[in-house]
């Protein structure tokens, strides 16, 4: 039937529709689809996306930018975290890089130990980018951090 056809896809829906909050509507939360029960179908949270829009708004009004991709290490596995961190000013490489390397320790962190739904709302209510962003306040001045990919990963 078409209800079976469902196991095992995969769902983004706006964090707005799901939470009801009309000011994360930037973020798409991944939902996998995993047994169907008559019309009810059981889902789990795999993950979230910022929308790219919302990303180049954003740095269009800086001048530059640093994007890394690390895995973390959770409670129920492996996940990949993509961050971008928003600056007033180019820097130099030398910074740029300790700018990441501090990023990477920052996000590990905070995740190690914790259960992965937790992150995600974590992730969702802007707590670790905001840990990151005041610990890189020490390195550099950043004008912004985003977390723009966090899912379960290889």
């Amino acid at each position: 039937s078409s209800a079976d056809n469902l196991k095992g896809r995969r769902l983004r829906v706006s964090s707005s529709v799901v939470l009801g909050d009309v000011k994360r509507q930037q973020v798409s939360l991944l939902f996998d689809l995993e047994n169907v029960e008559g019309n009810s179908v059981n889902s789990k949270v795999i993950g979230l996306i910022t929308s790219q829009a919302y990303i180049k708004r954003g740095v269009r009004r800086f001048k530059g930018k640093k994007e890394d991709s690390f895995l973390i290490k959770c409670n129920e596995g492996n996940v990949r975290m993509k961050t971008i961190i928003l600056l007033r000013k180019e820097v130099q490489r030398s910074l740029g890089a300790k700018l990441l390397k501090t990023t990477r320790e920052l996000g590990i962190k905070a995740c190690e130990g914790k259960g992965f739904e937790d992150l995600v709302l974590n992730v969702l209510n802007g707590g670790i980018s905001k840990g990151i962003k005041d610990g890189l306040r020490k390195v550099y001045p950043v004008a912004d951090v985003e977390i723009r990919y966090f899912c379960f990963g290889k």
